[in-house]
């Protein structure tokens, strides 16, 4: 029973900690939806061209044809 009572005690204990980081969260959340927006932005380089693609591949060595030849 005092081993029962002991994990009762840690589960309410860790459930008190998820619940305040979770608030913690949730007013940061809007912040932090804004950072990895700008992250993401950041990352992004323009899309390859087609020509591009088929050069890339040339240039690593493998093999490319095209439609029709």
């Amino acid at each position: 029973m005092y081993l029962f009572e002991y994990d009762l005690a840690v589960l309410n204990d860790m459930h008190d900690q998820v619940k305040d980081a979770s608030g913690k969260a949730d007013k940061d959340g809007k912040a932090m939806m804004e950072r990895v927006r700008q992250r993401r932005q950041k990352g992004q380089t323009a899309p390859a061209s087609d020509a591009e693609v088929v050069e890339l591949l040339k240039q690593r060595g493998i093999p490319v044809h095209t439609t029709g030849e």
